[in-house]
């Protein structure tokens, strides 16, 4: 299972198809959940088999509700006798890099590198060690998608910025040559009406 991250709105340039290209890229997964009312649109334009898991956050304050919502589809359509590998396909801004497509493992939960434990030093808990255990993985979940919709969040929003900034600049160079054909024009109606009145002049003379 696959979870692509896209964007509600335009403005963005091709960052959509960036993302859902790096979805598919590693063959056809069993399903892709594609977060983002644009990038639903696109991948369904292009024949892409996905399912619409709503939009993504307007603001910082529905980032939480986002990473809710995936979860929960998550869950739905998680086969209850067998694991199944989720990765995450997203956006994610870089100071050196800037805007870059990254494609992160979600599940199965990794073993932890560090080292264990003296298993004679048991934690306390006041729950079993499978439920805590559980509750830990949710947990767990829930903050990395968190994690992923706010990189996604903060992404898209630095993309919208330069495609317009992009479009200012351009606007700038159109006013300035726009200008400069206006002045040409101008003179050349000037020197036109100056070589008018030379050649009258000139004709009265004669």
């Amino acid at each position: 299972m696959v979870v692509a991250l896209c964007t509600d709105r335009g403005f963005v340039g091709a960052l959509n198809e960036h993302v859902l290209r790096a979805a598919f890229e590693a063959g056809r997964p069993a399903s892709v959940l594609v977060v983002g009312a644009r990038g639903v649109a696109f991948a369904r334009e292009q024949g892409m088999a996905v399912i619409d898991a709503g939009n993504l956050a307007t603001h910082v304050g529905g980032i939480g509700e986002v990473a809710d919502r995936i979860g929960d589809l998550i869950a739905k359509r998680m086969p209850a006798d067998q694991p199944v590998a989720v990765d995450v396909v997203h956006p994610r801004r870089s100071a050196e890099r800037g805007t870059v497509i990254e494609r992160r493992p979600l599940l199965p939960l990794l073993p932890s590198s560090k080292e264990r434990p003296d298993p004679g030093q048991r934690p306390i808990t006041m729950l079993p060690a499978g439920a805590l255990l559980s509750q830990i993985a949710v947990e767990y979940v829930h903050a990395r998608l968190v994690e992923f919709v706010a990189e996604t969040f903060a992404a898209t929003n630095a993309a919208t910025l330069e495609v317009l900034q992009a479009a200012h600049t351009h606007l700038d160079d159109m006013i300035v040559e726009l200008r400069r054909t206006e002045n040409v024009i101008r003179q050349e109606n000037i020197t036109a009406e100056v070589l008018e009145v030379i050649s009258g002049r000139m004709r009265r003379a004669l």
